[in-house]
């Protein structure tokens, strides 16, 4: 069995980690002690919040106080598509949140999945030990109609509408100087990258295909994105570099693409996956097993991020040798988070 320590080691580190990036979007809190110039995504964000966060309520709550906050920046098509491209199993909580946050602002217009017939409750929250924590008081009748058991939501008002001077918040920027669609991810790529194809600018901003390629094409006219001809019929599209840093940031301090949504739908797997086999008692050589299982389920998402460098080729360290190297991996992934 994985020493209980250690659960408690990658909960912790990991809700600081989702801390500081809700942090540099504006989220109230004391806990961030530095900025990472990465690009944050905010659907992506709550996407693995809604999951890590029922290991933290206060981190929970000031979430949907941050939506409540900057709710008409959000992109929550762009949320469901994620969550059903990556397969994040957090959609009925992360639905709960976004209904309690749609609720106070009828511009709006949120449309969420109806939540089918539900005939148990289960609590919300998981205390420090992994046990459910029970719903004090009158509960919370949004987050029962999606299955969930917790206390009357209670926000504090204290996020703020996000800095848009920082890097990190380079994408809600642009929301909010071209509106909350595919075209701010779609800029925001070019900005970041140099020349690229239509299915891989789909594939790193959350879309699809089709609604990148017809957006491109409209945006060519703007005389700011161009196209050039590659392999046969394949465009590839791009910006002119003196048309970068001008526009978005500062030369000095440009913001990082990472693509977080395959890497958050990594760490969520790394935690629910740890977090039951730390309460088991196995053999060493299954433990071995599985954590090698569990390593070819979420290396995808974390070599796509551009975290690859941080694994360790499984197949030159048999048997119950792998243990310690899979420990090893996690914590240079969990150290790179910080930048």
């Amino acid at each position: 069995m994985l020493p209980k320590h250690y659960r408690a080691q990658i909960r912790d580190r990991l809700l600081l980690f989702l801390w500081r990036q809700w942090a540099q979007l504006g989220l109230a809190s004391a806990q961030v002690e530095t900025r990472d110039n990465w690009i944050t995504d905010p659907e992506a964000l709550l996407l693995l919040t809604a999951t890590l966060g029922r290991w933290d309520p206060r981190l929970f709550d000031e979430a949907i106080d941050w939506l409540v906050k900057n709710a008409r920046f959000f992109n929550l098509p762009r949320l469901k598509s994620l969550s059903k491209r990556h397969g994040f199993r957090s959609q009925a909580v992360c639905s709960a949140m976004a209904e309690v946050a749609g609720g106070t602002d009828s511009r709006l217009h949120w449309r969420l999945p109806t939540p089918g017939n539900v005939t148990e409750v289960e609590p919300l929250f998981f205390g420090s030990d992994g046990e459910p924590m029970p719903a004090y008081g009158e509960s919370d009748a949004t987050f029962v109609r999606f299955g969930y058991a917790r206390g009357q939501v209670g926000l504090r008002g204290l996020s703020q509408r996000f800095n848009p001077v920082m890097p990190e918040t380079s994408l809600l920027r642009l929301r909010a100087l071209f509106g909350v669609s595919a075209r701010a991810e779609i800029l925001l790529y070019l900005l970041t990258h140099q020349a690229s194809h239509p299915s891989g600018i789909a594939r790193e901003v959350g879309f699809s295909q089709k609604t990148v390629q017809d957006a491109l094409v409209d945006m060519t006219a703007s005389g700011v994105i161009h196209v050039a001809k590659t392999e046969g019929r394949m465009k590839s599209y791009f910006v002119l570099e003196k048309d970068r840093a001008p526009f978005l940031y500062m030369p000095e301090r440009p913001p990082l693409w990472v693509g977080w949504a395959p890497l958050f739908r990594s760490l969520e797997d790394l935690w629910l996956v740890l977090s039951k086999l730390s309460t088991e008692d196995m053999d060493p050589l299954l433990l071995s097993s599985q954590l090698r299982k569990l390593m070819k389920t979420i290396r995808p998402g974390i070599q796509s991020a551009g975290f690859g460098e941080c694994l360790t080729r499984d197949d030159l360290h048999p048997g119950e040798a792998y243990t310690d190297i899979f420990v090893e991996d996690v914590e240079r992934l969990l150290a790179s988070l910080r930048a």
